[in-house]
């Protein structure tokens, strides 16, 4: 049985950044069981959301699909997205692509909301960014963006203003709009791999962080850092 595009679109819209899934063909979905991999633990609110969706299809399919959920267990972002290309992950979410044509969403202005953004992406720009993905990684095709909620910026000194920031040294993800970000700033942005993230903050290799929010809980990362 073959899942069309318009339903995987459906609920991976609600997922992350970014969704992969390597070779969706019927080919594809000749294996009983898929693998999904995300760098957050299980209890993210991408991972939970995906575990419900995922669910779904495989009731929907009549159990033709079953689905291996890989959470915080692969590695960082790339890591994942790297096994996605290799076809050991079937279907990635995350923020990390690789890619300019996606890491621009991440600058600050880039458009007036999420929704203006997801718009572009899914609208004006969705046959580029896919023949962006195809060119990069050519067994992986591009599904959807979608919000994940606001980035936030945490720090182990409280902030009075943005002018604080001036030389700290601020994690970063591997994506240049947030790096860009932090340098307009003027602070120091340090590229840390997500599943290196708690132990860099608890060894003060870095003065904070930009990550999503919701991961301040799921990832006890209130341990480490105010």
């Amino acid at each position: 049985m073959t899942i069309s595009r318009r339903l995987f679109n459906q609920g991976l819209a609600a997922t992350g950044a970014a969704g992969a899934l390597a070779g969706m063909t019927g080919s594809a979905f000749a294996a009983k069981t898929l693998i999904y991999g995300n760098a957050g633990n299980i209890n993210s609110a991408s991972n939970q959301f995906a575990i419900k969706w995922l669910n779904l299809v495989k009731e929907r399919t009549g159990g033709e699909l079953e689905f291996d959920v890989k959470a915080g267990t692969i590695g960082g972002g790339k890591d994942v997205l790297d096994g996605t290309a290799l076809g050991t992950v079937n279907i990635y979410n995350g923020a990390y692509t690789g890619l300019r044509e996606f890491d621009v969403f991440y600058a600050p202005y880039f458009a007036r909301d999420s929704n203006h953004a997801q718009k572009i992406a899914q609208g004006l720009l969705y046959d580029q960014l896919n023949a962006a993905v195809a060119k990069r990684y050519p067994s992986i095709r591009y599904l959807s963006v979608a919000r994940a909620g606001p980035w936030k910026l945490f720090t182990n000194t409280k902030l009075e203003s943005f002018d604080d920031i001036k030389g700290m040294k601020i994690r970063a993800p591997q994506i240049e709009g947030v790096v860009a970000g932090l340098e307009q700033l003027g602070a120091k942005p340090t590229v840390i791999p997500f599943n290196e993230l708690y132990g860099a903050l608890q060894q003060g290799v870095v003065d904070g962080m930009a990550t999503l929010g919701n991961l301040m809980i799921t990832q006890k990362f209130y341990e480490v850092v105010k």
